[in-house]
């Protein structure tokens, strides 16, 4: 076990779609220091649309990314989410399951749902 560790925490993630590809200076330099932490943890602002589908629960479909974000998540640093927000129900129950099961076989650490 090491004597130390870094920790990292982050406010909102609200992701929609894949940043892996983004090239802008600024954020490689926000990357770099978020690998650098041992629990990188965000919290993740957005329900996952998935095989168990989903129900628009405000009137229309608000808050909601595909799977591939999570994995954009990782690919920056981050190994551990916040589920429960304000959007944790934007696609109902459907939507709570494809987010557990997604979050759960990337192998991040989670908490706020399920």
């Amino acid at each position: 076990m090491k004597d130390q560790f870094c920790a990292v925490v982050t406010g909102q993630s609200l992701i929609k779609h894949d940043i892996r590809d983004v090239k802008n200076e600024r954020f490689i330099a926000v990357t770099d220091f978020l690998r650098q932490g041992d629990v990188v943890f965000t919290n993740f602002e957005s329900t996952i649309l998935g095989k168990h589908g989903g129900w628009p629960t405000k009137g229309k479909y608000f808050g909601y990314s595909r799977a591939e974000v999570l994995d954009a998540l990782q690919a920056i640093g981050f190994n551990a989410l916040a589920l429960a927000n304000n959007h944790a129900f934007d696609l109902g129950a459907g939507g709570i399951l494809s987010t557990l099961e997604e979050v759960e076989a990337r192998g991040l650490l989670h908490a706020g749902i399920g």
